[in-house]
């Protein structure tokens, strides 16, 4: 996204090195320092504490940055369900100066809250709209007081606030690393109730969608597994048959699973099953070098956190 947050540097003061990613949930904080060194992504710490309020989280935050003695270094933090929407729609067909209003009226009742509240990012497909060679454009949204808040809570830990992004353009980083990426393929992200599916290639998003999903009762019950993977199987044919049909476009069938909670052998054998996929476990830690061990368990907590921190040497889409 363009959301950023860049400060003017005070006059003899020099860059501190690396990027923070942060990502908050309802009871917890995953937080990543990485930097770049010869060509490699270093992620020189990380840690995911369990926290339920802002005053627990902050605590924590500073905690990382004092330690680390990070005051200064650039954050990136992501938005999290809810603070955000995100809409697929024609790009409006009027004057690049008239586009930002176009574009506000366009999404005036796709938004749950009043337009002029709103501040709005775009990215666009990489192909046309098949039938009719029309642009399409994602147009990302969330609330201007979100801003102010997101600073008053990065502000005390002397980090500096330089990105806000969306977990779908996060994903689209992490899998940008894999070499399967290049050929084409799908990543699934598991979260404990709702899901998000990449479909991308040659390093550009090519759709995107989110789905409710009880994932965290998985494994508890073989009816009940079948039942859900059975409706993510169905959530993922369509985007492959929307992909097709309407943009003319082939995405590989191949899929890689995101690290997450839920045991990924059931999904793995599911899938190879419904969908006849050939199906990856992604890992973190063959994507990027962690300086300190990091379980699978840890790698799925930290996931969006680490995929923040990718934003700083990303390619533009």
């Amino acid at each position: 996204m363009k959301w950023s947050f860049r400060r003017e540097k005070k006059k003899g003061s020099k860059d501190k090195e690396g990027i923070v990613g942060v990502c908050e949930t309802p009871k917890s904080i995953a937080i990543v320092w990485a930097l770049s060194l010869e060509s490699k992504i270093i992620v020189k710490s990380h840690t995911l504490q369990k926290a339920e309020d802002l005053a627990a989280k902050q605590a924590v935050l500073q905690q990382f940055v004092t330690e680390q003695a990070l005051q200064g270094v650039p954050c990136s933090y992501v938005l999290a369900p809810g603070e955000y929407g995100l809409n697929l729609v024609e790009e409006p067909a009027v004057s690049k100066v008239e586009v930002a209003k176009a574009l506000r009226w366009v999404l005036r009742d796709l938004v749950n809250f009043p337009i002029d509240d709103a501040i709005i990012d775009t990215f666009e497909l990489p192909f046309l709209r098949a039938k009719d060679n029309t642009k399409m454009i994602y147009a990302a949204s969330m609330r201007k007081e979100m801003i102010p808040k997101i600073e008053a809570f990065i502000g005390p830990s002397a980090l500096v606030l330089k990105f806000i992004d969306i977990p779908e353009l996060i994903l689209k980083n992490v899998v940008n690393l894999h070499p399967q990426e290049m050929k084409g393929c799908a990543l699934l992200y598991l979260g404990p109730k709702h899901g998000k599916l990449i479909l991308s290639r040659n390093q550009q998003l090519c759709i995107t969608r989110s789905f409710e999903l009880k994932s965290d009762e998985l494994g508890k019950d073989s009816a009940r597994d079948s039942k859900i993977l059975d409706a993510l199987s169905l959530e993922i044919q369509r985007s492959y048959d929307y992909i097709g049909s309407v943009f003319r476009q082939n995405i590989p069938n191949v899929i890689l699973l995101a690290p997450t909670l839920t045991d990924r052998k059931i999904v793995q054998e599911s899938f190879k099953s419904s969908l006849g996929a050939e199906i990856y476990f992604l890992k973190l830690s063959e994507l990027l070098t962690f300086e300190k061990p990091i379980t699978d368990e840890e790698e799925a907590e930290i996931l969006l956190a680490a995929g923040a921190v990718l934003r700083e040497w990303e390619k533009p889409i």
